[in-house]
């Protein structure tokens, strides 16, 4: 099993830039298209779920490693209180 080094945390990032894994199959693939799909959506805490899921599934890559630290490190969106 590889092992990568944990990326650096740098500044808050304004957009999120995605690098396919390698050799994604038909499976594999459309599971990874959930996590774009979130990010699309500006979803990040849901993209961050559907990662993990990819992860528990093929495993950490350098691609979903650096995804994931960009995803940490965009800035949210306060909670609306609509009263």
């Amino acid at each position: 099993t590889p092992t990568f080094a944990p990326p650096v945390a740098g500044p808050p990032l304004d957009h999120v830039e995605v690098h396919y894994p390698p050799n994604l199959t038909g499976k594999s693939g459309r599971d990874f298209e959930k996590v774009v799909d979130k990010i699309y959506k500006n979803d990040f805490d849901a993209a961050l779920r559907e990662l993990d899921k990819f992860e528990d599934k093929y495993g950490q890559r350098e691609e979903t490693i650096d995804l994931r630290d960009q995803l940490n490190r965009v800035p949210r969106q306060p909670e609306r209180d609509d009263e």
